[in-house]
């Protein structure tokens, strides 16, 4: 696994669980899903003024080029797709490595990090857009933590989540055990 590779962690076979015989068409498509995000982020990164111009204005929000008066506003946005694409990026990253590693094996915490990662953001940002006025911008949110989703949601079955609270997260149990 590219997680296992880039950082090592010394660990017995009998703790990494069982590893998947072949991946699923959801595994595949969640980390396509991923990688894709991570270039919207770098684009955000690397041409955030042509993103705003040419990704915002058409799907109805961020402010129009006859909304931005000087280029202390215009560098100010810039700098705030700059920032916001860093994190997505970041985020993306995270969630790569998981997907590719403990989601892959199928490791019932990796489960609730993934979903947990996507309803936070989607609650957080969906919301601050409503609060603030920017419908637009919250119906954007809808398609994309579905299509984030869909994939986690439809690998459930595969992960053997205790039935009863959060799984291991409420038990206290991990399924990695300590190198200490």
């Amino acid at each position: 696994m590219l997680a296992e590779q880039v950082f090592p962690v010394p660990m017995e076979q009998s703790d990494l669980g069982q590893r998947p015989q072949s991946h699923s068409i959801w595994d595949h498509i969640l980390l396509g899903l991923i990688v894709l995000t991570a270039a919207y982020g770098l684009a955000m990164v690397a041409a955030g003024a042509l993103v705003g111009d040419q990704l915002f204005d058409r799907l109805g929000f961020g402010p129009a080029n006859g909304g931005l008066r000087g280029e202390s506003q215009r560098s100010y946005v810039r700098f705030i797709f700059g920032v916001l694409g860093s994190v997505i990026v970041g985020w993306m990253t995270l969630l790569g490595f998981v997907t590719t590693g403990p989601f892959q094996r199928r490791e019932p915490w990796s489960w609730f990090a993934l979903l947990s990662s996507v309803v936070v953001w989607f609650l957080l940002d969906t919301g601050m857009s409503l609060v603030l006025g920017w419908k637009t911008h919250a119906l954007f949110n809808v398609p994309f933590a579905l299509a984030l989703a869909t994939p986690i949601l439809a690998l459930r079955p595969q992960f053997h989540v205790y039935q009863s609270g959060l799984g291991p997260l409420a038990s206290g149990r991990s399924s990695i055990k300590s190198t200490r």
